[in-house]
């Protein structure tokens, strides 16, 4: 064997091993995008029956997608398809444990263009497949396998650029922007904690009590309330930019909940009620420093 043939099949020797990492890498990337798109965070704590805790929370966190680990590459289209679909999340119904969990879900399968994604990952696939399981049938010349090799290369390379890294890197971004989201909308439920559960105790009891014409009488609703959930009330009041005790609850009630309506009425006896239409589709909620309405349809 001459010295330029050694030199060759050095060289076939060094494309071999770089085409093996290069779909290794292939195979790493998509099952980590998809077991990243769909995790759980959650701090746990453990009390006992005095409900006191005698521990620091321990921090998990863990996906929420199928493991992979004997997952070969040609069945990862499908589990990456699966990613559109919500996962079942893990619970844990322990009554001596206290958890804030913190979840998110992402379908992967919106940051790619489908079609041409799978019409590249099978390509991928099957060269893949001939590179493991078909070596000898590529070539039996040097020169043509070593081609050969340097192309599947590239395609691999090229997939890996078009389709897999922008996807990692909106994926990050995503996840970054979502947990921000999340952790604001958290902290926002914490400060406007009264203003929220009141609003559905508010609106089933407004919903017992209403006309035909949508009117209902402002006193039972105040006076159910007062007496059945007086916490919610003193909570109410304290969520208010309202600081005297003194305040009237429609002051309070308008500044919290901006779409109820509050109208007079004569009554039989020659006096005057107060009647109101309930509307909860738009909450104005503090975030500490100001306060904005929020709308469902936000």
């Amino acid at each position: 064997m001459n010295l330029i043939t050694e030199n060759k099949q050095d060289e076939i020797t060094f494309q071999m091993g770089l085409n093996l990492r290069q779909y290794q890498e292939i195979e790493q990337i998509i099952k980590r995008l998809i077991l990243t798109s769909s995790q759980t965070f959650k701090a746990t704590s453990w009390v006992n029956d005095d409900n006191e805790t005698f521990d620091k929370p321990k921090l998990d966190i863990w996906s929420n997608r199928a493991s992979l680990e004997k997952t070969t590459l040609g069945n990862l289209l499908a589990q990456l398809e699966q990613t559109q679909h919500e996962p079942n999340y893990q619970e844990h119904d322990d009554i001596h444990v206290v958890q804030a969990s913190l979840s998110y879900h992402v379908p992967l399968i919106a940051f790619f263009d489908m079609d041409k994604f799978e019409r590249d990952f099978k390509q991928i696939v099957a060269d893949r497949n001939q590179f493991i399981h078909h070596f000898n049938s590529i070539s039996k010349q040097d020169d043509d396998l070593l081609t050969h090799l340097k192309s599947m290369y590239q395609r691999a390379e090229d997939f890996k650029q078009e389709h897999l890294i922008p996807c990692s890197e909106q994926l990050e971004k995503t996840i970054k922007n979502c947990l921000d989201k999340m952790i604001k909308i958290g902290d926002m439920h914490i400060n406007n904690w009264s203003r929220l559960t009141a609003s559905g105790i508010f609106e089933e009891i407004y919903h017992k009590n209403k006309r035909s014409n949508g009117w209902a009488v402002w006193t039972k609703l105040i006076q159910d309330i007062q007496k059945n959930h007086p916490n919610i009330l003193i909570g109410l009041r304290k969520e208010s930019s309202f600081n005297s005790k003194n305040t009237a609850w429609t002051k309070i009630i308008q500044e919290c909940y901006p779409r109820w309506q509050f109208m007079e009425e004569n009554t039989e006896k020659g006096g005057k009620r107060l009647l109101v239409k309930v509307d909860n589709s738009e909450v104005a909620l503090h975030d500490k420093h100001h306060i904005l309405a929020v709308s469902e349809t936000d």
